[in-house]
């Protein structure tokens, strides 16, 4: 044991403690800056910035519309896509919205009333603590210069017990590629908060994944999309071809 420690004195630490530290070292780095870039806060703006205006470093997030006047026929559009009548659909992001945004929560029935007395409210609804470590919104949709934006609101839950989450905004950008028999979305960029995941290697592949697990589609849905024969983006609208 003496001698160890003399020989550490005399010659300092081993090639083995000297790697494991800048190991150490580099991995800690990383995971600082994985979690600066995630929680770093992104800029919702109504339209991108022209290039010269833009700050560097920062990441800019413009929400797709939602108004009901341009998307009179979504119904019929989903209709059709679901029984796979043969044409094309054409769809804008505002359909794409109001497609898949959530229904309304029911509201909680009043307490009956008691003789002489007013009805009491009802109780609120205690929200079970999440199971998963990042709870997914429902997508939200732009379309805009030949490619598909899609977007959520993400909660990161790392501490689960103590009912601590971080609100994030996660949104790609991409078009569709064949892949198989079936299109799929496939996004040249994929932003965390501030993050670029389409710089990690089989990240965005994995993200897409467990996204499409708790967006779960409808099996008639699933049959639908397979006989899809042509995806595009023209300009501002989503072109769906069905034979």
């Amino acid at each position: 044991m003496k001698d160890k420690k003399l020989e550490r004195a005399l010659y300092g630490p081993s090639l083995f403690e000297v790697t494991l530290g800048a190991a150490l070292s580099v991995g800690l780095g990383l995971v600082a800056g994985v979690a600066y870039l995630v929680y770093k806060p992104v800029e919702t703006v109504k339209a991108l910035p022209k290039e010269a205006d833009r700050v560097p470093g920062q990441i800019y997030f413009v929400e797709g519309s939602k108004e009901t006047g341009k998307a009179k026929q979504w119904r019929t559009k989903r209709k059709a896509l679901a029984e796979s009548t043969p044409g094309e659909i054409a769809l804008i992001e505002d359909e794409l919205n109001l497609w898949f945004a959530p229904d309304a929560p029911a509201k909680p029935a009043p307490k009956p009333a008691v003789a002489g007395k007013a009805a009491e409210p009802a109780a609120p609804v205690d929200e079970p603590l999440p199971d998963e470590l990042v709870t997914w919104s429902h997508p939200s949709f732009r379309i805009a210069d030949n490619a598909v934006q899609v977007s959520c609101s993400a909660t990161f839950n790392p501490l689960r017990m103590l009912a601590l989450d971080v609100p994030l905004v996660v949104q790609a950008n991409g078009g569709f590629e064949k892949e198989g028999d079936e299109y799929v979305y496939a996004p040249k960029t994929f932003y965390v908060g501030s993050l670029p995941v389409h710089r990690i290697p089989g990240a965005t592949s994995y993200l897409i994944k467990r996204a499409k697990e708790s967006q779960a589609m409808p099996e008639q849905g699933i049959e639908a999309w397979k006989k899809v024969a042509n995806v595009t983006v023209d300009g501002r609208v989503l072109k769906i071809a069905i034979q």
